[in-house]
C-alpha cells in the first residue's frame, strides 16, 4: 500500500468535508439573519365589547381588531377590513360615526390610520357593531359574502403584506342577531 496515495486522498476528502460544512454554515447564518428581521403580526378579532355612556344610562356595541407586532420590526398598518368571496375588501374606517358618544369616548375609541406599531406593541381598532351587521347583512345580500362562512378580517401593512384572521362566527350568525 501506497501510504503517500492514502494520505492525499484522505486529505482530499476532509477538505471536502470541510468546505461543504463551510457552506452550510454559511446558509445558516444568512437565514437567521433574514429570520431575525421578519415581520409578523398576531391580529384577533372580538365582536363582544361595549361601552356605557357616561351615566351609564346607555350601551355602545363595538367590534374589534386587536394587533400585536410580535416580530422584530416596527410595522405601519395601513388599513383594516374584512375580505369579500369575490376578491374584493370591506375596508373599516376606524371612526366613531355617533353624535351620542361623547367627544372624550370618541377620541379614546379611535386609532387614526396609518398607524405605526412599535416592536412589541399593540393596537385595537373599533367599529360600531350596528355598522358592522348592516355591512355583513348588505355584503351578504349582494352575494359579495357567504352566509355559511367565516369572515376573514385583515390588516395591511406599508408594504401591502396582509394578515389575516377568522371570525369564530359565520356571516349568517350576526345577521340573526
Amino acid at each position: 500500500m501506497d501510504w503517500m496515495l492514502f494520505w492525499t486522498a484522505f486529505g482530499a476528502v476532509g477538505g471536502t468535508l470541510g468546505a461543504l460544512a463551510t457552506a452550510g454554515a454559511v446558509i445558516v447564518a444568512l437565514w437567521q439573519t433574514k429570520y431575525a428581521y421578519k415581520k409578523k403580526l398576531k391580529v384577533i378579532f372580538n365582536d363582544k365589547g361595549g361601552v356605557f355612556t357616561t351615566f351609564g344610562d346607555k350601551l355602545f356595541e363595538f367590534v374589534s381588531m386587536t394587533i400585536t407586532n410580535v416580530g422584530n420590526r416596527e410595522i405601519v398598518i395601513e388599513r383594516w377590513g374584512f375580505d369579500l368571496d369575490d376578491g374584493s375588501e370591506m375596508l373599516i374606517l376606524s371612526d366613531v360615526p355617533n353624535s351620542e358618544i361623547s367627544v372624550y369616548l370618541q377620541e379614546a375609541l379611535r386609532s387614526k390610520l396609518p398607524y405605526s406599531l412599535a416592536i412589541e406593541q399593540q393596537v385595537t381598532f373599533y367599529y360600531q357593531k350596528e355598522l358592522f351587521i348592516k355591512a355583513v347583512s348588505e355584503c351578504c345580500e349582494k352575494g359579495n359574502l357567504l352566509k355559511n362562512k367565516p369572515i376573514v378580517f385583515f390588516a395591511k401593512d406599508s408594504t401591502g403584506k396582509k394578515y389575516c384572521c377568522k371570525t369564530v362566527k359565520n356571516a349568517c350568525d350576526y345577521i340573526k342577531r
